[in-house]
């Protein structure tokens, strides 16, 4: 399984928060193939533990009605929905 999160490494190399969120990026990954491949855990499960602690952070923001539709945009085309 390779990266399940694929940023922009060339804007990554020029500006340091994506630097940072390229990190951030990976490490999840590792978790969560971790998870999947030295557990009995299923993918389904674990997008649920995804998807209440992205509930969990996107309420302590503002505006968190914009940024949910971002991420439901988000979440349709990484996993091809329609």
């Amino acid at each position: 399984m390779g990266r399940i999160i694929d940023l922009e490494l060339k804007r990554a190399a020029r500006d340091p928060i994506a630097q940072k969120l390229v990190a951030f990026s990976i490490d999840i990954d590792k978790i969560i193939v971790g998870y999947l491949y030295f557990s009995d855990i299923e993918a389904k499960e674990l997008a649920g533990v995804l998807a209440h602690r992205l509930g969990s952070l996107l309420n302590t923001l503002e505006r968190k009605e914009e940024l949910w539709e971002v991420c439901e945009q988000v979440l349709k085309k990484q996993a091809q929905l329609d």
